[in-house]
């Protein structure tokens, strides 16, 4: 068999060889394995990324990953699978976290925690039950309806405190004013 088609074939069967692997092969130098490469157009080695190229896909969507270099899920799946549902050890609200903030919060505190407010409040009373009438008061903002914590102290431009923020506060004075 001829030197070049030797080359040939073993480039076309698999292309991500390298040269010097060819030519300790077959007993020729590096730079005679390129020149018959060229010479005979043969595709040329790839590089480390192309090598992978839809090699791997996400194990959970399917999705190509184009620079992956093993098997695993892409970034928006792993972002999702790294993410659990949280009860608020307090107020029982379901919120979220990632399993390495909760494996921290876990070892570090007594419990956990959707706000500062509520970490605050298990500290100083233990459970909600043990909370006094004024500070357990969730309110309704009467402007995009969502709920809020009143204030520990009393604002005087808004001493009822209707609103969860000053955004809402201002509208609801432009509200009363058009009305």
């Amino acid at each position: 068999m001829d030197i070049s088609q030797a080359v040939s074939e073993s480039r076309i069967k698999n292309p991500c060889r390298s040269y010097a692997d060819l030519a300790r092969e077959l007993g020729i130098s590096k730079q005679r394995v390129h020149q018959i490469v060229v010479r005979l157009q043969l595709p040329r080695k790839l590089k480390l990324k192309d090598r992978f190229k839809d090699r791997f896909s996400c194990s959970e969507c399917g999705q190509s990953r184009p620079n992956a270099k093993k098997a695993g899920y892409c970034t928006s799946c792993r972002h999702e699978k790294s993410i659990v549902p949280v009860s608020c050890s307090f107020c029982g609200k379901l919120f979220s976290m990632s399993k390495s903030q909760l494996l921290g919060r876990v070892k570090r505190y007594k419990g956990l925690h959707c706000s500062q407010r509520c970490n605050k409040l298990h500290y100083f009373y233990g459970t909600p039950d043990n909370i006094p009438p004024r500070v357990s008061l969730l309110k309704k903002c009467v402007v995009c309806e969502a709920e809020f914590w009143p204030p520990q102290q009393v604002c005087k431009a808004n001493p009822g405190r209707e609103t969860c923020s000053s955004r809402c506060w201002h509208k609801l004075i432009i509200l009363r004013q058009v009305t």
